[in-house]
């Protein structure tokens, strides 16, 4: 998510870098131009194509807001939003209007979004990173699948990406409503 931002490659965001971002994604930008400037943060090689392996990383670093979010004590609807992004919701709300301990609800969130996945019921150590790394990989699977139509050449293209994206399939919805919550997050932290 970083390099995505750092698009001249100074290893440090510059306050017009951030500006650019979170203003092409909120105001009054054409939905294309949005695209187009969410298929160059994907781009992170900056090749005009779209790797699986760009696309799993630049999905999990935007995955990694909720870590952060659980870690730091951050917004729950914030965290609620993009647990819905990659599952259902679980019994997390619930849950939480019952608790008032942050590592207790960490711990209970955890143990949630271990139970949303068949793969990480019975494995009780399963790390939320792993549960990242799985929601990352096959959200990319499922980009991959739907968006890489015309020459089936394991890279998607821009045209592919925007031609994905108007689908609004439910990965794509997925998809930029993630990159929605970025850009969201970003903004209340720009703010304070």
């Amino acid at each position: 998510v970083f390099d995505a931002c750092d698009r001249d490659g100074s290893g440090s965001i510059s306050a017009s870098e951030l500006s650019t971002l979170l203003f092409t994604f909120y105001r009054g930008e054409s939905d294309e131009n949005r695209v187009r400037m969410i298929f160059d943060c994907v781009d992170l090689d900056a090749s005009g194509f779209v790797s699986f392996d760009e696309a799993k990383m630049m999905i999990r670093g935007l995955l990694s807001m909720r870590e952060v979010l659980l870690e730091h004590g951050g917004d729950g609807n914030m965290m609620d939003s993009m647990d819905a992004i990659a599952s259902a919701a679980g019994s997390y709300q619930k849950k939480a209007q019952e608790v008032s301990d942050p590592e207790k609800l960490k711990k209970i969130r955890l143990q949630d979004l271990r139970q949303r996945y068949r793969k990480f019921r019975g494995k009780k150590d399963a790390t939320l990173s792993e549960i990242l790394d799985y929601e990352a990989g096959k959200l990319s699977r499922d980009l991959f699948f739907e968006a890489d139509t015309v020459d089936q050449d394991n890279k998607i293209s821009r045209d592919e990406f925007v031609q994905w994206i108007n689908t609004e399939s439910n990965a794509s919805k997925k998809f930029m409503h993630l990159f929605a919550s970025f850009t969201e997050l970003m903004g209340e932290q720009q703010l304070k």
